[in-house]
């Protein structure tokens, strides 16, 4: 259970670390999936039963605590290769809506970009000059002190969210402003699902780690008797097992 305690820890501290910072990539610690395959390899179940009812007996209360033992070892045993999968899916699902985010973040940032050079190069009027203040202070403020690698809500912040809210204020009359406008809306729209999909598989953990604690607290409760019972059983057949060596060393012997 002790590794299913830190599991349960490590759980937790990927849903703190992913409700702090949902736009970062956290990697999460699965150790029990091993430990409990190998606890599978090592045990004979039908030997550990006949431990078990041999020291309390095969009445029905007996039996029936025997398998609400191994009923919790076995949810145990199911929950965390799915958890793993279900994680796994997860973070490919959130790794395209970043992508995705990304790559329309650049094209607007390219196309702002081309734009002001076409402005700059075409005949000046007063409306043109406007428009190009805009595009140009918008890309200033961006790249201006900008992180490297760009987060991305600094891209939703800096650049996203401030060019949609001018171009619907002041330039709608712009075909090529309601071009930017348009995708500034699907960037907006994948950084909400981002935030979504981070938040689906926060809450899908802590429920698990609710049932793991569970299932925990029950073998805990459960499980003493049945240990007592797999330690005597193993000192007697390690007990055996030394004593059938001794004995075929004298044979040999004489």
């Amino acid at each position: 259970t002790k590794s299913t305690e830190k599991q349960v820890g490590f759980f937790r501290e990927f849903n703190d670390k992913s409700k702090k910072e949902p736009y970062e990539y956290h990697m999460m610690v699965f150790q029990v999936a091993p430990d409990i395959n190998r606890l599978e390899e090592k045990i004979d179940h039908h030997e550990i039963f006949l431990a078990y009812i041999n020291k309390f007996g095969n009445s029905t209360d007996s039996i029936k605590q025997f398998s609400k033992i191994y009923s919790s070892l076995d949810f145990i045993y199911a929950l965390i290769p799915e958890l793993k999968k279900a994680l796994e899916k997860s973070i490919k699902d959130i790794y395209q809506l970043k992508l995705s985010f990304k790559e329309t973040s650049e094209g607007i940032s390219k196309y702002m970009a081309n734009l002001q050079n076409q402005i700059k190069q075409s005949t000046v009027n007063p409306e043109s000059i406007q428009y190009y203040n805009f595009l140009n202070n918008t890309l200033i403020d961006y790249y201006t002190n900008a992180p490297k690698p760009l987060p991305i809500p600094y891209v939703h912040e800096h650049l996203i969210d401030p060019a949609k809210q001018e171009i619907i204020k002041n330039f709608r009359a712009e075909n090529s402003a309601m071009i930017i406008a348009d995708e500034c809306k699907k960037a907006t729209l994948l950084y909400t699902e981002i935030k979504l999909a981070v938040d689906y598989i926060v809450e899908y953990f802590e429920k698990n780690a609710e049932k793991l604690e569970k299932a925990i607290n029950e073998l805990k409760s459960e499980a003493s008797v049945l240990l007592q019972a797999i330690r005597e059983k193993t000192i007697v057949r390690n007990n055996t097992e030394s004593t059938s060596v001794v004995n075929s060393s004298e044979t040999n012997s004489k």
